[in-house]
């Protein structure tokens, strides 16, 4: 995207850090949640 162009290098760093932590944090949710249906069933 043009937003990624304009931040600075180390900035733009950070953000695709925190992204793929919270890409990280979503998908273990998503596991939690997918097994508690499992266990529920």
């Amino acid at each position: 995207t043009g937003r990624e162009v304009s931040l600075p290098k180390m900035e733009s760093a950070q953000e695709k850090l925190r992204l793929r932590e919270e890409c990280l944090v979503n998908e273990g949710v998503l596991h939690l949640r997918r097994k508690k249906k499992f266990i529920e069933q």
